[in-house]
């Protein structure tokens, strides 16, 4: 099998490096590599809050299997089929012109401390258009992406798939705590009910919704997004691979976001800001935990654990 390689992306001062994501879109990322290496002038998008894009158009062809992203997440590189353009997310961001959402196809997404990629994104508006470099790297994938180094981790199992999270003490350490006095927490998952691809947890001793209740600090419903240490917002998308609780009142709960970027929502749309708070990241290879979540829909709810790791 061949490996699939990095993608760096470059300017005169600062290199990221980025998974490309194959096996999500296989047909577009293919036809990204034959392009490369590509000198991109890039500047904010007018309509898309957080997402720079390019200014030369850029046509790669897309599959009926490639993956098409409703929302996007900090540090995700992007297609823009409607404009044949290239953009990336780098904070609370959406694809969209004035009219509506775009239907943006994943390439690859950048790994490890956002916090830089943030500043060059917010330096756009003021500084003009830049010039953003895409190529091969040197290395073979994947780049690590990175965890916190603090924080007690805890075992998510759904049916026979087992996966690791980190608890974000550093960031939400109330909601963490809270949530790991409660370990162990046994009953079952299911797919999400007009919130996407959000994976959510029946508490067996939750009542009809099976809820899971937490007394949130009011500080810990602002997120930091992509280790951002400069600006707060409301959580309103939740990105993969990793651990929320829903305070919805009536669905009070946690959530999982393994498959793709998401918002937790109501059948007649968004139920509003504040909602989430993110306090667990999955870490390791969770690959068999993402198929897991991704077959509910057809075999229907699983059972499903937390466990806290105990330090020896």
């Amino acid at each position: 099998m061949n490996q699939v390689p990095i993608l760096n992306l470059r300017t005169a001062d600062r290199t990221w490096r980025a998974n490309l994501l194959a096996g999500d879109s296989p047909t577009a990322v293919a036809g990204l590599l034959e392009r490369l290496p590509l000198d991109l002038p890039v500047v904010q998008e007018s309509w898309s809050r957080d997402v720079f894009v390019g200014t030369a158009p850029v046509a790669l062809p897309v599959g009926p299997g490639d993956e098409r992203a409703p929302y996007q997440y900090p540090g995700l590189l992007m297609y823009d089929p409607k404009y044949d353009r290239l953009a990336v997310c780098y904070g609370d961001g959406r694809l969209q012109d004035g009219f509506a959402p775009i239907e943006a196809v994943a390439l690859a997404a950048v790994a490890g401390d956002l916090r830089e990629l943030e500043a060059f994104g917010r330096s756009l508006q003021f500084d003009g258009v830049q010039t953003l470099r895409l190529e091969v790297g040197d290395e073979p994938g994947p780049v690590p992406v990175s965890a916190p180094e603090t924080g007690r981790r805890v075992t998510v199992s759904l049916g026979d798939a087992v996966a690791t999270a980190v608890l974000l003490e550093e960031r939400t350490p109330k909601t963490a705590d809270l949530f790991a006095s409660l370990l162990p927490l046994s009953g079952f998952g299911t797919n999400s009910i007009s919130s996407g691809p959000f994976t959510r947890f029946w508490n067996e001793a939750g009542g009809p919704e099976g809820q899971t209740l937490l007394e949130v600090d009011e500080d810990e419903s602002r997120q930091l997004i992509g280790g951002s240490t400069n600006r707060y917002f409301s959580p309103v998308v939740a990105a993969p691979g990793y651990l929320y609780y829903n305070q919805t009142p009536s669905y009070q709960g946690i959530r999982i976001a393994a498959r793709a970027a998401t918002i937790q929502r109501g059948m007649m749309g968004p139920s509003g800001k504040s909602k989430l708070v993110c306090f667990g990241q999955l870490i390791g290879d969770w690959s068999h935990f993402r198929a897991a979540t991704e077959s509910l829909v057809e075999v229907g709810a699983r059972p499903m654990r937390f466990d806290l790791i105990k330090v020896t």
